[in-house]
């Protein structure tokens, strides 16, 4: 009897021990939860579970802790083992739908949601689930929900209401406009980005500014220079062709359309780096009715083509240079004014007489006054 006795004092002293211990590490990560120390508190939360490993409470609360560090599937793990050891918390599942719908697990997120629902009816089990339903296009049934959540006194829902279940809205997308979820409204405001982009025009940068819900104003350079050398051997000569182009300019963009945000005019102008050139020259002498001439006496011939160096611009833009969301793609067709190209001819020797050609070159070159312009832009909006 002695023994028995000792026994189970023993055992309430240990339970009574780590008991204690559990609930300290518990409520000092309640502590950093609190002040915003997510890592910190995963830590105490930890501790307190291996302390006392039936604690759904601290599997919850670490739960909590790393959803708000983005670690959805962590947060799953937890919530499970939360719900196994307490099956009537309706946070629970409220928090494990949230985590499923984070990534994308719509149909068990609403299994959650209507689970918490069925514990506790709370405005804001219905106001998520209908969240979930309007991710899955069914706006029918996020209106459902999100108009119960009005019946029940809770305005949380009400700028969801207005914003997609009111009878104009209705009508837009009747007439086949985006929904939310596919085309996010783009608020008013000042807004930045920056981007890079690949074209005609060489590879840059961006830099944009968001004026109003309609308009955008960019900074753009760019630049590319390409140098070749050829020789031919059979002719003795030898060609250097050097091609440049790139620019730094400023543009306005303007987006007319409410169906089709993302579809905008572009204009504006560039001061530009275009410039053609190639410097051709024998590389030995030769010899012509017996009469030697050296590399010097036949000479080389330099032409330069150059353009406008402001360059107007005037295109479509498709995707908006700071995007509605954090990251988006733009595509840029236009054209720029480059005028007609000026030549200039600098020769030496026996073919000095080539500079007169400048004039035909000029004249065959008069009607190429457009630089076709198209380009892939990748923008990252810095601002919230």
């Amino acid at each position: 009897m002695k023994r028995i006795l000792a026994f189970l004092l023993l055992n309430l002293s240990f339970s009574f021990v780590f008991g204690q211990s559990a609930n300290t590490f518990f409520n000092a990560g309640n502590e950093k939860l609190k002040n915003s120390d997510f890592k910190g508190a995963i830590e105490d939360y930890s501790k307190a579970i291996s302390a006392s490993p039936n604690f759904p409470k601290a599997y919850y609360n670490r739960a909590n802790a790393k959803v708000r560090l983005n670690d959805f599937r962590g947060a799953l793990e937890d919530l499970n083992k939360s719900i196994e050891q307490d099956s009537t918390s309706s946070n629970s599942y409220f928090v494990r739908g949230t985590a499923k719908s984070a990534l994308k697990d719509y149909p068990g997120a609403i299994a959650d949601f209507d689970k918490a629902y069925s514990i506790k009816p709370e405005p804001r089990f219905l106001a998520n689930r209908g969240l979930v339903k309007f991710s899955m296009k069914d706006k029918d049934g996020a209106c459902t929900d999100w108009n119960l959540v009005k019946q029940m006194g809770s305005t949380e829902a009400d700028e969801n209401i207005k914003k997609h279940c009111t009878a104009k809205e209705n009508e837009k997308e009747a007439d086949g406009a985006m929904s939310a979820e596919q085309q996010p409204e783009f608020k008013g405001g000042f807004g930045m980005a920056l981007g890079v982009f690949a074209g005609t025009f060489g590879p840059g940068g961006n830099l944009a500014f968001q004026l109003g819900k309609k308009f955008n104003v960019r900074i753009s350079g760019s630049y590319l220079k390409i140098e070749k050398t050829l020789e031919e051997p059979k002719f003795k000569y030898q060609i250097n062709a050097l091609g440049q182009t790139g620019g730094v300019g400023l543009y306005g963009e303007y987006y007319p359309f409410n169906k089709a945000r993302g579809i905008g005019i572009s204009a504006g102008f560039t001061y530009s780096f275009l410039l053609l050139s190639a410097n051709a020259s024998s590389t030995e002498g030769f010899t012509s009715d017996l009469v030697n001439f050296t590399v010097e006496q036949i000479g080389k011939i330099d032409v330069k083509l150059t353009t406008n160096t402001i360059m107007p611009y005037l295109g479509l833009c498709f995707g908006r240079s700071v995007p509605t969301r954090r990251i988006n793609m733009r595509l840029d067709l236009g054209s720029y004014y480059m005028g007609s190209p000026k030549a200039n001819v600098k020769a030496t020797g026996l073919i000095r007489q080539t500079e007169g050609e400048k004039s035909q070159l000029e004249e065959n070159l008069k009607g190429y006054v457009w630089y076709p312009y198209i380009a892939l832009n990748i923008n990252v909006k810095i601002t919230k």
